[in-house]
């Protein structure tokens, strides 16, 4: 072979070698995006949560109503980083929980009622998280004595309303939360459970469980004020009078609560006190 050829044929391969590289460079940049897009996306995702109710009935002592907790807020408006909040601890102690994996629920990690595995309790795990937060941001504005009242996060009482009613617009409902849940008794005389009212329906299987979102029952959930969206996804009003109506007749004809009116408009829906 001659020496001309010789170099002729490294050359050849040299470019070869260097498109090569090039073409796996662009494909390892075009993955890295993906990958990030995929990533931006799910965060994106996770911001647009809104509501999320926190509230646990497994709690034996000290149980205060439900909080609403904003997440959109919290994400878009107050600018709290998800890792903040969200966190899958290694053996190393590193936070290794990403937006784009799978969320778990709190309770899957802290209990309720007690320490377990080093991990501390469910209620001092809130407390920690979002006390500690509200006191360095200095949200109440000094005012320590807020950071205390547990009325200022946890509802006592929900206030039920909807402006979508084209017609006979009632005045609104005050629904007692707490005293539904630590008070009052189902028929057979046993604490009301979160499923009777909350509810996710799969395959006509009710899937809601405790620390799940609570949606909106209105538009934004299930129950349009105006259109019943389906055979048993009843018009909001229909769906209200349904699963609060049917439980007070059942208790006044049981005879075992004289605090549970159905047949006075009235009774339910008034001005709040």
């Amino acid at each position: 072979m001659s020496k001309w050829f010789m170099i002729s044929l490294a050359g050849v391969f040299m470019i070869g070698a260097n498109v090569l590289i090039a073409s796996q460079s662009t494909t390892d940049a075009v993955k890295k995006v993906t990958i990030r897009d995929n990533e931006m996306e799910a965060a994106e995702s996770l911001e647009q949560i809104d509501q999320i109710t926190l509230h646990y009935q497994t709690y034996e002592k000290d149980r205060q109503g439900p909080v609403g907790f904003s997440h959109l807020k919290h994400a878009r408006e107050y600018q709290i980083s998800c890792w903040e909040c969200h966190h899958e601890y290694s053996d190393g102690g590193k936070n290794t929980w990403a937006p784009w994996g799978k969320t778990e629920k709190c309770i899957k990690c802290h209990e309720p009622n007690r320490k377990k595995d080093g991990v501390i309790k469910l209620m001092t795990a809130f407390h920690l998280n979002c006390k500690v937060c509200h006191k360095e941001r200095d949200i109440y504005k000094g005012d320590v004595k807020l950071y205390k009242e547990c009325g200022k996060c946890h509802l006592k009482e929900i206030l039920i309303e909807n402006q979508g009613y084209e017609k006979d617009i009632k005045r609104p409902v005050t629904f007692q939360h707490r005293r539904h849940e630590n008070k009052y008794l189902n028929l057979n005389g046993e604490r009301i459970a979160c499923e009777e009212c909350h509810h996710e329906y799969v395959n006509g299987k009710n899937t809601w469980t405790e620390g799940d979102n609570v949606k909106s029952c209105g538009a934004k959930g299930c129950h349009d004020p105006l259109i019943a969206k389906g055979q048993k996804q009843h018009k909001l009003r229909i769906a209200y009078h349904k699963n609060c109506k049917n439980c007070h007749k059942a208790l006044r004809t049981a005879a075992k609560s004289k605090d549970a009116p159905y047949k006075k408009c009235s009774a339910c829906h008034r001005f709040p006190k």
